[in-house]
């Protein structure tokens, strides 16, 4: 693959009853610049305010703008229909987007998804396009987690714990209690990767990312960006704000996964289980990307004693209450 090869973005955003920031969401994708196409898709679940009034205003907006100047080619489309969960709506719109690209057609195809609290960074989709052109034995690449609140202000940026160790992830480990999330927006793969994985589980309301993250990683690491690529909105009422919920869909999927161990079909041998964190960063000097392991700090006995606390008391919330009061007793940073 060259740095000319041809990039495809398809991006799915799922909404319903939601139209505070979708604006926002919206111009943060179809302002990207770069040397690439976008194939953007809104997949609505039903919405009965003014979110389907705001989506064919866009609709008529980048119709009119469809010979952008200085912006990359942009074909966007809508739809919406009643959905089972969040997950099913985003798995119509990728099949929707899928079925309108070529299946052979050249060049690299990379996909993501981003909920319409969320915003994509500027540049992000020429930062990802370059790192997979410049690294075609890469798939699946991710950024520094960055939340936001409300009001749109930049709230907190992840300090440490960048990489994410494809072993840990395809034992799903990654969940916010044994190790820091894999935050969804600002993480990117390929359109064979996806397919190789199987697209998402439908059934799932809370974790069909985590589950979908555990499932690519049977067939590739996953490298960080040692950059902010999205920013995640908190704000009260969210789904990924009942974590008691998550974990016990999470703990529920892992259990069908141990009675099913062949289902996934993983890879298996001395290589996955000894891969490591990885991350990428451009080097200027050198005018390259480098990969450099990333190993999440385990230094000393305060960070035994509490990797010991996650694995027997992590999957009950007492014991992560407890967890967490000790990590920040003892000034030891990890992700909630």
């Amino acid at each position: 693959m060259t740095e000319t090869c041809p990039v495809t973005f398809l991006i799915v955003t799922p909404s319903f009853n939601a139209p505070e920031f979708l604006d926002e969401t919206i111009e943060s994708i179809v302002s990207q610049r770069g040397d690439f196409t976008i194939r953007y898709h809104i997949q609505d679940g039903g919405s009965t305010d003014r979110t389907l009034d705001l989506l064919a205003l866009w609709a008529e907006r980048l119709a009119a703008e469809r010979l952008r100047v200085d912006l990359p080619p942009l074909h966007f489309s809508w739809k919406s229909e009643p959905d089972r969960s969040m997950y099913d709506g985003i798995q119509k719109g990728f099949d929707e987007l899928l079925r309108r690209q070529v299946s052979d057609a050249p060049g690299l195809v990379i996909m993501t998804w981003i909920n319409t609290d969320d915003l994509f960074a500027p540049n992000a989709f020429q930062t990802v396009a370059q790192f997979l052109r410049a690294n075609p034995e890469e798939q699946w690449v991710t950024g520094i987690p960055c939340l936001i609140r409300e009001d749109g202000c930049i709230a907190d940026t992840r300090l440490e714990g960048f990489g994410y160790a494809r072993a840990r992830l395809a034992k799903g480990q990654y969940d916010g209690r044994q190790f820091p999330f894999v935050m969804q927006e600002g993480t990117f793969w390929t359109r064979d990767l996806w397919l190789a994985a199987g697209g998402l589980n439908v059934d799932l309301r809370l974790s069909g990312d985590w589950d979908l993250w555990r499932r690519m990683a049977r067939f590739q690491r996953l490298i960080t960006v040692r950059g902010v690529l999205a920013y995640h909105r908190r704000r009260p009422g969210q789904l990924s704000g009942d974590m008691e919920r998550y974990w016990a869909e999470l703990d529920q999927c892992l259990s069908g996964a141990a009675q099913d161990a062949g289902s996934d079909r993983p890879l298996t041998g001395e290589r996955l289980a000894l891969e490591g964190a990885w991350t990428a960063s451009w080097r200027i000097k050198q005018e390259r990307w480098a990969m450099s392991p990333s190993r999440y700090r385990r230094d000393g006995l305060l960070h035994c004693i509490s990797d010991c606390l996650v694995e027997s008391w992590g999957k009950h919330p007492l014991g992560r209450s407890l967890i967490r009061v000790y990590r920040r007793l003892r000034g030891i940073q990890i992700d909630d």
